[in-house]
């Protein structure tokens, strides 16, 4: 069964531990601002796929670029593909030198169905 995703801030899906591509840029922090206009962005998740939600302090650093932060996460996210999410989670959390704070909220489509 597909399943559809909606979400009001960027998301990066991941099919079978692989990135999909990513094309949307967030916007100003969640809550700052009720009336802030939020654009969403619908797409699918197929059984299996991990939908992972964080915020920059994961991501970025003194010494590197967005993109190049980018690219250690989709690295990251492809080596540990496959594990339950708590473990997931915390070997993503591990990316980050701790400059900054870190959220993360990751969804999973249920692969059984």
């Amino acid at each position: 069964m597909v399943q559809r995703r909606t979400p009001a801030t960027p998301a990066h899906p991941l099919r079978g531990g692989t990135p999909l591509p990513h094309r949307h840029r967030g916007g100003p922090p969640l809550c700052v601002d009720p009336a802030t206009h939020r654009t969403t962005h619908t797409g699918v998740l197929a059984p299996g796929d991990t939908l992972l939600h964080y915020t920059d302090g994961l991501i970025e650093t003194p010494a590197s670029s967005f993109d190049e932060g980018q690219q250690r996460l989709k690295r990251a996210a492809t080596r540990h593909r496959g594990e339950p999410l708590p473990e997931l989670l915390g070997n993503l959390q591990d990316l980050s030198e701790a400059r900054d704070d870190i959220a993360m909220i990751a969804f999973r489509a249920d692969p059984t169905r």
